[in-house]
């Protein structure tokens, strides 16, 4: 049997496995605490979510699906007393896994995603009562964000954007002046998005210029911004680096004549002539008319 095969059979597995154990805890009320000592747990986790990887739907519907058992079984957790288990099992998500994640070439950003979906859901420390220290281990992941070089690799792309993502979900359910600042300003974040992240000048070999590529990092992003500019101190940085980038657009600097609009009265075969644009669009393209 051909690997790419048999890859596939191993998800089509997790998803039936999957459904079986969620519906079996619904009725047994211990399950939970035999599928969290399964001796190769850890095992389990990379290869669902690190190994065997690929852009096929068959295995994202089983991650999916993996996904959704957790969920049941973090909530059998929330309603147990016995939070140890809880304790060791998000030291393990959140100190190697969702780490092992970033740094694998292998496209492993559903665990990522599910992460930030993790934080939409629960509290890490008063629904399960982790002793792990989220601050820290968000700020590891704006680290990654601000240590990752300029790629064209879309990989990379979605990792960071997965990282905003999980940002982003964590700033909402701590909305705090202090929390907001401290990211924006002592983490250097603010800065990092905008200066190196979107507006970074281009080299003439083009071989360094904005890290963000894709439409996607740079919306993601621009999402974080907004979040953290809720805050006066924020704000006014955001200010002082978008204020110089707009007052000294190329487009301020043309001729009054350059904005005239003369009509081509020789037709052109294709019909169509250029209207250059001085600067005004969002994305700086080029816009056509037809005459």
């Amino acid at each position: 049997m051909a690997e790419s095969e048999c890859i596939k059979d191993q998800y089509t597995l997790v998803i039936y496995w999957s459904s079986i154990l969620r519906k079996s805890l619904q009725i047994n009320p211990t399950l939970h605490t035999t599928f969290l000592t399964y001796p190769n747990l850890r095992e389990l986790f990379i290869q669902v979510y690190i190994k065997s990887v690929h852009e096929e739907s068959s295995q994202f519907d089983g991650q999916e699906a993996f996904n959704l058992l957790l969920f049941s079984v973090f909530d059998k957790l929330r309603a147990s007393e016995d939070k140890q288990l809880g304790t060791d099992m998000f030291k393990f998500i959140f100190e190697e896994l969702i780490f092992l994640a970033l740094r694998t070439p292998e496209p492993a950003f559903i665990i990522l995603r599910w992460i930030g979906d993790f934080f939409d859901k629960f509290d890490l420390k008063e629904d399960l009562g982790c002793d792990i220290n989220v601050f820290n281990i968000i700020i590891k992941l704006v680290d990654f964000i601000k240590n990752c070089e300029r790629s064209l690799k879309h990989t990379q792309s979605i990792k960071i954007e997965a990282c905003f993502f999980i940002l982003d979900r964590y700033l909402l359910n701590n909305r705090s002046k202090e929390t907001f600042d401290f990211f924006g300003q002592d983490q250097g974040l603010i800065a990092e998005i905008l200066n190196e992240g979107i507006f970074k000048v281009p080299s003439y070999d083009g071989q360094d210029g904005p890290k963000y590529q894709s439409k996607e990092l740079k919306a993601t992003a621009f999402s974080t911004l907004a979040l953290l500019g809720e805050t006066q101190r924020n704000f006014n940085t955001i200010t002082s680096i978008l204020l110089p980038i707009h007052q000294a657009g190329v487009w301020r600097s043309a001729k009054e004549t350059s904005w005239n609009l003369t009509a081509n009265i020789k037709r052109r075969s294709h019909k169509y002539a250029g209207l250059v644009n001085l600067g005004c669009s969002k994305n700086l393209i080029r816009f056509y008319t037809y005459l």
